[in-house]
């Protein structure tokens, strides 16, 4: 009767142990599908991300082509629009106030109180301390003038691209204004120096000359 009880009793222990590995199996496979399809899942991720991503790029490059485009015409008109507004400023001096060139021997017509001049500048040399500027003085009139004054404006060019303005370009300029006495002779050009204190020629890319004289001499038939 004992012997009988312990078979039956490992029967049951026997069936129990395959149950249990039936159910550990089944629980096995599942999580073993489970992993095949978010396997599947990421593969097919990466297969649709790659070209999102490529047509993300290009996209991003096209848009910052066509900014770059825009702000290239935005600033193209700008500095047209500056420009435009710079030659009005100085078309509004008329001729009483001209631009020189100091690096170029080209003649400019300036009006002054009593008619007009040409000048233009021949030179510039080099001081222990400073800069000179030789000036021709041409008198187109058939009248001698007498003593004279010559005001100059210089410093740096205008930079149509730099961040000043108008206004604050020209507060950075020198200004000073020089009395000559002598005779402006009629139907020549009269040599005038200027000494432009302590700087050196790369200070002087613009200059800007306004003329004014004191009295006129003529004679009586």
């Amino acid at each position: 009767m004992k012997k009988q009880f312990k078979t039956n009793s490992f029967f049951v222990l026997s069936l129990l142990v395959f149950f249990i590995c039936l159910a550990s199996g089944d629980a096995f496979g599942q999580n073993i599908a489970n992993l095949e399809a978010r396997v599947s899942s990421i593969e097919i991720y990466l297969e649709t991300i790659q070209p999102s991503l490529a047509d993300f790029s290009d996209n991003m490059q096209k848009s910052i082509a066509e900014y770059t485009k825009g702000l290239e015409i935005s600033l193209e008109r700008y500095s047209k629009n500056l420009q435009y507004d710079l030659e009005k400023r100085f078309d509004g001096m008329e001729r009483k106030k001209v631009i020189l060139d100091p690096y170029s021997q080209s003649f400019q017509r300036v009006d002054t109180n009593t008619g007009v001049f040409l000048i233009s500048i021949s030179k510039l040399s080099k001081l222990d301390k400073g800069v000179r500027l030789h000036l021709n003085i041409g008198n187109p009139n058939f009248a001698d003038y007498k003593d004279f004054k010559v005001k100059l404006f210089w410093g740096p060019a205008w930079n149509e691209s730099g961040r000043q303005s108008f206004e604050e370009w020209r507060g950075k300029l020198t200004g000073t204004e020089f009395s000559f006495k002598g005779v402006l002779q009629k139907g020549q050009w009269n040599p005038v120096e200027v000494d432009l204190g302590a700087m050196s020629e790369r200070d002087i890319e613009y200059i800007e000359c306004e003329m004014e004289v004191l009295s006129v001499e003529m004679s009586l038939k």
